[in-house]
């Protein structure tokens, strides 16, 4: 399996996790059986899972373009070769 690693500086560690926790919507208490309890995520897991979804958007933004486009041009290339006579 292929592998991606994000590298950035230590000292930058804290805002990076913090900014990507907060703009995400990470919450460190859920709800378990009616009780709030400890997010059994980790911040880290967190992080890690958005950048795994951000990966799969991609994919699947460009796979449907090219699909897109794909079908468009077999219609184009249908219609074009339809014999057509005004008279």
């Amino acid at each position: 399996m292929a592998t991606v690693t994000l590298t950035y500086p230590d000292e930058h560690r804290d805002r990076i996790i913090e900014a990507v926790c907060t703009r995400f919507g990470y919450q460190s208490m859920v709800e378990v059986d009616g009780e709030d309890a400890p997010n059994p995520e980790t911040e880290e897991q967190f992080v890690a899972g958005k950048l795994a979804d951000w990966v799969r958007t991609q994919v699947r933004r460009h796979e449907t373009e090219k699909a897109v486009a794909a079908a468009e041009q077999a219609i184009v290339d249908e219609v074009d070769a339809i014999e057509v006579v005004v008279g």
